[in-house]
């Protein structure tokens, strides 16, 4: 199949996102809480300003430009090391997997000359998810260019795997999820199992939530990201391998091991476990473990946390399923939003706990714990994938003025995001 043949533009919008509680337990299986926000991304493709005489894609965000000569490989044959060896810009390597994987998942022939215009009006490096917004607008944009749907999660699952396959990003499928189906002023309850949508949840009328940017730049495919991952998944496999043996030593069916996902896990039985996971080890260690993640990779050097790796989703996915319990329940009272303000701080704790932490974003979360509910507001964490990004208020309306200017007293930090 080829594109129809066609002068039109085509167009796909996406916006980013909040993670109001969850973040980087979505690898794991938990349960997580997001919003989109309002700025939103816009991929425009065409062909309408192709010189037939210089057959190729040209990419632009901004200033930005790259453009890629014809032919391509096979579309098996592109991946990150051909990218690397045509010195493709990280940038362009979104809309371009995402165009890959779509073509190979719906059996499509990439077009010979293509313009694709990038306009971003989501922050980037601030942990509000400016690649799924540009992964989600780039396949909206390309589904309408070639006349094709996606069916269930489907727009979500493509934009994921253009990530971790063609960025290299080992990110969860949170972000897709939650900038393909959130909708604004909507809170949106998603079991990463991997992709369940549950019904949202409305704020009221009151209530606020807003993205605080530190300031830092925050990176998916760092370091302490990969680390925090990768230590999860060697913690799990520790769990049921012990989990196992003294199923056998108890002679014992009440004692489980076949969970598929770190959250199944019940949290008295992770307490139970907790002692006998070693707190930091080497892959020397864990290597003859059965790691079902491939998106993890181990370092023989690096020590990895692998008890508060394993402790962090497992609790997370309580904090969230708290979280949603209060919301459905009766109107949520001053109280309730203490409490649930409770798990957002509990929550950053935890990210400190795994590496993912920072002196600015601490320093921000410290800030509104101080100011308190008596001022309005209720709770805050870093968000995303941590390690910098934004922080997320929980507050009232009314102290919204209160809250512009403690981040104006922010050196670097700011402007809100909603």
């Amino acid at each position: 199949m080829t594109a129809k043949e066609s002068e039109q533009k085509h167009i796909g919008v996406a916006p980013g996102r909040l993670d109001i509680l969850g973040g980087v337990a979505d690898y794991s299986g938990s349960l997580v809480l997001e919003t989109p926000i309002q700025a939103t991304t816009t991929v425009q493709i065409s062909t309408s300003n192709s010189d037939p005489k210089r057959a190729g894609w040209q990419f632009q965000s901004g200033p930005e430009q790259c453009f890629i000569p014809v032919p391509f490989p096979p579309l098996e044959d592109i991946s990150p090391a051909w990218m690397d060896s045509k010195a493709i810009p990280h940038w362009v390597r979104y809309p371009l997997g995402c165009a890959v994987v779509l073509a190979k998942a719906k059996r499509l022939q990439l077009p010979d000359s293509l313009d694709i215009y990038i306009d971003s009006q989501v922050p980037q490096n601030m942990g509000v998810s400016s690649s799924a917004a540009l992964e989600i607008a780039t396949l909206r944009a390309f589904a309408s260019w070639f006349g094709v749907d996606f069916e269930g999660t489907e727009l979500a699952r493509l934009g994921q795997l253009a990530e971790n396959h063609m960025v290299g990003a080992p990110c969860g499928l949170m972000d897709q999820l939650s900038s393909a189906y959130g909708k604004v002023g909507e809170l949106l309850p998603i079991l990463c199992q991997p992709d369940q949508l549950q019904a949202p949840l409305m704020l009221p009328s009151n209530i606020q939530v807003a993205g605080w940017p530190s300031g830092v730049d925050h990176q998916v495919s760092g370091s302490p990201y990969a680390v925090a991952r990768a230590a999860t998944f060697a913690g799990f496999a520790w769990a049921k391998e012990l989990a196992k043996e003294r199923a056998k030593e108890l002679a014992s069916d009440t004692e489980r091991a076949d969970w598929t996902y770190p959250v199944d896990i019940p949290l008295e039985r992770f307490h139970d476990l907790a002692p006998s996971i070693p707190a930091e080890a080497r892959v020397a260690a864990f290597e003859h473990l059965d790691i079902i993640d491939p998106l993890s990779t181990y370092d023989a050097e690096t020590s990895y946390p692998l008890r508060a790796a394993l402790r962090f989703p497992i609790e997370e996915h309580a904090r969230v399923q708290r979280v949603i319990d209060l919301m459905r329940g009766a109107e949520p009272s001053d109280e309730t939003w203490k409490e649930i303000g409770q798990q957002l701080y509990a929550s950053h704790q935890g990210y400190s706990s795994i590496g993912l932490g920072c002196p600015e974003t601490s320093a921000m979360v410290d800030a509104i714990r101080e100011l308190g509910p008596s001022k309005g507001f209720y709770g805050a964490r870093v968000s995303g994938g941590g390690s910098g990004g934004n922080v997320v208020v929980l507050f009232d309306k009314a102290a919204r003025e209160t809250l512009e200017a403690l981040v104006q007293s922010f050196a670097g930090s700011g402007p809100l995001i909603y």
